[in-house]
C-alpha cells in the first residue's frame, strides 16, 4: 500500500549508516568500522524474525555494545533514555563520561544532558569531580520526575 513500517525504516536506516558514505550519520557508523551481519544485511524479513516490532513510538532500534555491530544479540528496541546512557564518546571527550567536556574558551567542565525533546546545559566547573556530581545530581532528579 506504500506505506513503510517503523521496522522497515529502522532496518533500512541502520544500512544507511553503516554502508552509504553520503549518510550524515555515516562517519559515527561505518566510518567507524559498524556493520550489519549479513543475515540482516540483505533480507528485512530475518531482521524483523530476530529484532520484533518496535513495542511503541517511543523505540527506536539500539545496539547494547555501541562499539559492536547490528546483528542478534547486540540490537534491541530502546527508548531514548536507555539510549543515551549507552552513547560512544567522541575522541575530544577529555573526562571519559558522556555529557561532561573540558570547555577550553572558558576553562572549564562543561556539563551537558539530553532527556526526550531536549538537550539541558547543567553548567560549567572548575573541578571535574564537581562537574560529576552535577551530573549525577540531574540524572537522577529526571529518572525520579520520569517515575
Amino acid at each position: 500500500n506504500g506505506n513503510l513500517t517503523p521496522e522497515y525504516m529502522a532496518w533500512r536506516g541502520m544500512k544507511a549508516r553503516c554502508y552509504n558514505v553520503n549518510d550524515r550519520s555515516y562517519e559515527r557508523y561505518g566510518g567507524r568500522g559498524i556493520t550489519v551481519c549479513d543475515k540482516w544485511r540483505w533480507d528485512y524479513p530475518a531482521f524483523l524474525a530476530d529484532v520484533g516490532r518496535r513495542p511503541s513510538p517511543q523505540h527506536s532500534i539500539d545496539r547494547r555494545n555501541n562499539d559492536g555491530h547490528y546483528e542478534p544479540n547486540n540490537v534491541r528496541w530502546a527508548t531514548r533514555s536507555q539510549q543515551n546512557k549507552n552513547k560512544h564518546l567522541f575522541k575530544t571527550n577529555k573526562s571519559g563520561i558522556v555529557g561532561i567536556c573540558w570547555a577550553k574558551s572558558v576553562g572549564r567542565w562543561q556539563v551537558n544532558m539530553s532527556i526526550p525533546g531536549r538537550r539541558l546545559h547543567l553548567g560549567r566547573f572548575l573541578l571535574l569531580e564537581k562537574a560529576i556530581a552535577a551530573l549525577q545530581e540531574a540524572k537522577l532528579r529526571y529518572e525520579q520526575e520520569a517515575e
